[in-house]
């Protein structure tokens, strides 16, 4: 596991990181000028690039506990370059890949010899050779680093676990970093929200679209269920009763945000957990959404989904009808280029050229769907390779679930639920450009597959016991 101490490796790495940092940062220096906000954050980048180097541990914690909560401050210091705004988050991005770089650079079996990240090497690699031909590939190279920050993320569970006591602190170091973002959602409710046009008062917190909050508050929900659920951490009655309030404040903030696909990744995890483990939750995922149904706000937003389903000019309809609109008039380019695609970001920009609905005019437009739109940039390769990231998650978590005894086989089932949910919920999103929460979903995801190496040291005492 990484120390805090400060090896050859770590100053060799730390010399040319920070050499090259500081000429692109002189290079953009006439650029810098024009935002002051990028000038102040220039410190605690430095900063969080020490601590990097000193404490790989330390930096990790800090990150998960403030990212969540930097999206309004990293958007105010973003510049233009080369046509895309750019910021101190990129400079972010760009540790948390060195990062990565630096960990398998030190023990690189330990990253070879693991199929998971031979899928996504090989995902990466598709998405890389696409920015090549991509008709925006400033845009696109920003879109792959964005991608290979994910893998990151997902790879340091790999290199900072190995015991079950590490598992725990990681877990228990992702459900603290969530109080500060749901307080500020919170603070956010008890405000009112922010009025949308199309669909009335919303929440974001700290984030910068409801959405990425709703989704956020999923993942949380799944963590704090997972402890409550896999026997890992001894809790006595208060703290279970803690938890489940903790639980039921997420799912008030979820239905706060409005976003029924986020309402839709909930409630399938549940569902599915229910049919595989406690079919009392089975009962309580069918009897749950009639109930929600009696308020007038949930109603209103399931009712929209039913209204204006035709597509006529000047006519308006629901987004469920707009964006099958959008798939259907993507298709013809899809067909021109199959295998490979147009290029990593090329949907948005392509958008205006064939997609014309109502008010919506000739307008770039992304796709709300990830498989459909890696079909059109990175072809049937790239969206095959990303569909195999996730058969291999979903076969891990599936084949471990009868293996374990009852708590953590309930464990294994709720994580594969939740993944399965997030497919889901990918056909009808722009998941893949969320980044500040797929930095948690992935890291999370790493530290659950990392944790079944493990898990087989916590015994079922009832296994022991003399009948």
């Amino acid at each position: 596991m990484p120390n805090s101490s400060v090896n050859k490796i770590n100053v060799f790495l730390t010399v040319i990181c920070g050499i090259l940092f500081g000429r692109v940062l002189i290079g953009f220096l006439p650029l810098a000028v024009t935002n002051i906000f990028f000038i102040l954050a220039i410190p605690f980048v430095c900063a969080f690039f020490l601590l990097m180097v000193t404490s790989i541990r330390s930096m990790l914690i800090v990150l998960l506990f403030l990212r969540a909560l930097l999206d309004p401050l990293l958007n105010v210091t973003k510049l233009n370059i080369f046509g895309e705004d750019i910021g101190i988050g990129g400079a972010i991005n760009f540790f948390i890949i060195i990062l990565a770089v630096i960990l398998i650079s030190r023990n690189p079996k330990r990253f070879l010899h693991n199929s998971f990240y031979k899928y996504w090497i090989v995902f990466l690699f598709i998405c890389g050779i696409s920015v090549i031909y991509s008709p925006v590939p400033g845009r696109a190279a920003r879109t792959f680093l964005n991608l290979a920050s994910y893998m990151s993320m997902a790879i340091f569970p790999f290199f900072i676990v190995n015991s079950l006591e590490d598992k725990k602190f990681w877990l228990k170091i992702l459900l603290f970093a969530s109080f500060l973002p749901v307080g500020f959602a919170n603070l956010n409710l008890l405000q009112g929200g922010a009025s949308y046009i199309d669909i009335g008062t919303r929440i974001k917190g700290t984030f910068t679209h409801p959405n990425i909050l709703a989704f956020y508050l999923v993942l949380t929900v799944v963590m704090a269920f997972y402890v409550l659920k896999s026997g890992l951490f001894t809790l006595t009655r208060a703290k279970k009763n803690l938890l489940c309030i903790y639980i039921v404040n997420l799912l008030i903030l979820l239905l706060a945000t409005k976003t029924r696909n986020a309402w839709i990744a909930c409630w399938v995890t549940f569902f599915t957990y229910g049919l595989l483990k406690e079919k009392k939750y089975l009962v309580f995922s069918v009897i749950l959404p009639f109930l929600l149904l009696l308020h007038p706000g949930t109603m209103r937003r399931i009712q929209d989904l039913f209204t204006g389903l035709s597509v006529k000019a000047g006519v308006e309809v629901n987004s469920l009808a707009w964006r099958v609109e959008l798939w259907k008039s993507s298709l013809p380019l899809i067909k021109k280029k199959f295998i490979y695609g147009h290029g990593l970001a090329s949907f948005k920009v392509l958008s205006r050229d064939f997609f014309i609905v109502q008010f919506w005019e000739r307008k770039n437009v992304p796709s709300h769907n990830s498989y459909l739109e890696l079909l059109f940039e990175t072809g049937v390769v790239g969206l095959v390779s990303y569909v195999m990231v996730f058969l291999y998650i979903t076969r891990r978590f599936f084949s471990r679930i009868g293996k374990v005894f009852t708590d953590l086989s309930a464990g294994y089932a709720l994580i594969f639920a939740y993944v399965v949910s997030y497919m889901i919920i990918c056909l009808a999103d722009n998941m893949l450009y969320y980044l500040a929460f797929n930095w948690y979903f992935w890291f999370f995801i790493g530290l659950m597959l990392r944790g079944m190496n493990f898990d087989d040291e916590k015994k079922d005492i009832r296994n022991n016991s003399v009948v």
